[in-house]
């Protein structure tokens, strides 16, 4: 889609100052996705995800350059990382079943993988103190359950982890947030759907009970602290209601401050020595933020606000296939300089991400950067030793493999890379013309050189991206899941953006593809449907059906009365057609279950056929 220029509507500010423009320095190419990329703690350090681990890196004027990869396996979750200037760190990842640990002490290397043993793990946060005490807490969710438990590990300086420690009370959905202070003094932050709750430790001592710090109405968008080594903090949490904001002097309790009626989207703080701090919330096309310089007030706030898009058919893309949870797009975030400068950063769907700076002066304008084509992952704003500001942030392909990721850094001042001219760009004839309306479109695409591309089809609610790194034809698969591709009458239209790999700015054009809706095939009924109870808690499901079952999919409810849809603990399992007439699925950790509700759906249509079955106690 072609890039809508941008603007900032400033609302209780003063004149906009002006803003250098950020240079983007040649990406690197890495050859697994590039996801996870955040802020290591230290000023410059970053961390992302690579196989098998993460990767640390450090931002110079230079760019970006790797300076060590840490081993902690397989992830199912970005890895965090917390360095301090003098050397010492903490990082820190999670699959399903376990969390990872690696540590070093100032000047010393990195340690050993320590794996601690847990049942569906999530949610690490990690911290770091300028003389090495370190604390490691995560989330791990009851079986079947939005409770959940907050574990923590933590380790004094030059000792080793102790043993892990359950706070004690359970949460629903909780986010995390931690520090250390200079001395050793923990913080935690607990944000859940009922409150925001702090959990403290002293130096060398465990955490607390949590206390509640403001209560939550369950709509909001999480929380963010930022702490300074002698022990000064500020808290932003949105709660549904406002923003509420928290105050810490080094050694004292936190006070909360007047809400702000901001809030929605990402929550992102940075705080100076001499207590400078910045607050900002918002996400796509609004970000407010307030700024206080010193002890002093928060200012008004300011919006920066992105002209909504346009579509013409009224409708957002409801699906593009593949990607995983560690590839959303990137938050809000913001980092503060020596001179009293923020630099926020934040995505716009589909449109690149954008770059704000915000002053005791007033606001200056929002830059442009990233690729339309990609969505931009962990944008971070950078502050540099010599007080530049920089953006670091990674883009791939959700849809691989192959992912063909990039690592990509702009900074303040510098000169763009020379840009590769747009590739000439040919719409193939699909290798199939007529498709039933659950069939496959496979499109050819050739570029004229190395490209990115992004196709939309039809009502504009499938799409696919794709990347070639020089001249030759991709394959684009549209997947019709959410209806018939080929028209009923006339050509299916295919909306085709184009550019040199990363380039900020992409070309549109419409093909129009000449295709056959075929007849469905006949729409099969459920025959032989039967339910066994068996050992550890499963639930056996078998059915027939009377004709080959194809362009349909099967869904397995599993509830305990009879209405499942108000279930908290419902089972759900799914099952595709495939021209096969007997299915088997297993409902697992069912022991509650009562009834099974077995439910047919065409791919591309609206029939449907349901049955309910009873499920027999054991024997």
């Amino acid at each position: 889609m072609k890039l809508a220029l941008t603007v900032a509507a400033l609302l209780a500010a003063p004149a906009a100052a002006s803003a250098t423009p950020f240079g983007e320095l040649p990406f690197r190419p890495v050859r697994s996705a590039a996801v996870c990329l955040a802020p290591a703690g230290e000023a410059g350090a970053l961390v992302r995800w690579a196989p098998g681990g993460a990767e640390l890196l450090r931002a110079t004027a230079a760019g970006l350059a790797p300076e060590s990869t840490v081993r902690l396996g397989d992830l199912d979750d970005c890895p965090v990382a917390a360095v301090d200037p003098s050397g010492a760190a903490v990082i820190a990842g999670t699959n399903r079943s376990s969390v990872r640990i690696s540590a070093r002490a100032p000047g010393g290397p990195w340690s050993a993988p320590l794996t601690i043993a847990g049942k569906l793990v999530t949610s690490v946060a990690v911290a770091i103190s300028p003389r090495g005490d370190a604390v490691v807490t995560w989330v791990e969710y009851e079986p079947s359950s939005t409770a959940a438990h907050v574990r923590v590990v933590q380790r004094a300086a030059g000792g080793a982890f102790g043993p892990p420690v359950r706070l004690a009370r359970t949460f629903r959905a909780p986010s995390l947030q931690t520090a250390l202070t200079g001395d050793g003094a923990a913080l935690l932050v607990i944000s859940d759907e009922r409150a925001v709750r702090l959990a403290t430790a002293a130096p060398g001592a465990p955490f607390g009970a949590p206390r509640m710090l403001t209560r939550s109405d369950g709509y909001g968008s999480g929380t963010a602290l930022a702490v300074t080594p002698d022990g000064r903090a500020v808290l932003a949490a949105d709660t549904g209601n406002g923003l509420a904001l928290f105050d810490r002097e080094p050694g004292q309790e936190f006070v909360q401050r007047p809400t702000l009626a901001i809030g929605g989207g990402g929550v992102a703080a940075a705080l100076a020595a001499d207590g400078t701090a910045v607050v900002a919330s918002g996400s796509g096309e609004s970000v407010s933020a307030v700024l206080r310089e010193g002890q002093g007030s928060f200012s008004a706030p300011v919006e920066f606000r992105v002209p909504q898009r346009s579509r013409t058919n009224g409708a957002g893309v409801f699906q593009t296939f593949g990607g995983s949870p560690s590839s959303r797009p990137a938050p809000l975030r913001v980092a503060l300089g020596d001179d009293h400068r923020a630099l926020l950063t934040w995505n716009v769907d589909e449109r690149g991400l954008r770059a704000a700076t915000l002053t005791p002066a007033g606001a200056g304008e929002v830059g442009t950067l990233a690729s339309p084509l990609r969505d931009p992952l962990g944008a971070t704003p950078v502050v540099l030793a010599d007080g530049t500001r920089a953006v670091a942030w990674t883009d791939g392909l959700a849809d691989g493999p192959p992912y063909a990721g990039r690592v990509h850094f702009a900074v303040e001042g510098a000169g763009d890379a020379p840009p590769s001219p747009a590739p000439a760009v040919v719409v193939g004839a699909p290798a199939d013309r007529s498709l039933r309306p659950a069939q496959d479109l496979v499109l050819p695409v050739r570029c004229s050189a190395a490209c990115d591309l992004r196709a939309t089809v039809g009502n504009g609610l499938v799409q696919q991206s794709a990347s070639l790194d020089r001249a030759g034809t991709v394959r684009l698969r549209f997947t019709a899941f959410t209806g018939a591709l080929a028209p009923a009458h006339g050509t299916l239209a295919v909306r085709l953006e184009s550019s040199a790999p990363g380039a900020r700015t992409a070309q549109t054009r419409t093909a129009h593809v000449r295709l056959r809706r075929l007849p469905a095939p006949p729409f099969p009924r459920i025959v032989n449907a039967r339910v066994k109870r068996g050992p550890g808690g499963v639930v056996d499901v078998r059915w027939s059906t009377d004709l080959p079952a194809r362009d349909v999919y099967f869904i397995v409810y599993g509830s305990h009365g009879r209405s499942y849809r108000s279930d908290p603990d419902l089972k759900v399992r799914a099952a595709f057609g495939r021209g096969r007439r007997t299915f088997h699925v297993g409902l697992r950790d069912a022991a509650r279950v009562r009834y099974v509700r077995l439910g047919i759906q065409q791919i591309a249509g609206r029939r449907t056929r349901t049955v309910t079955l009873s499920v027999r106690s054991p024997a």
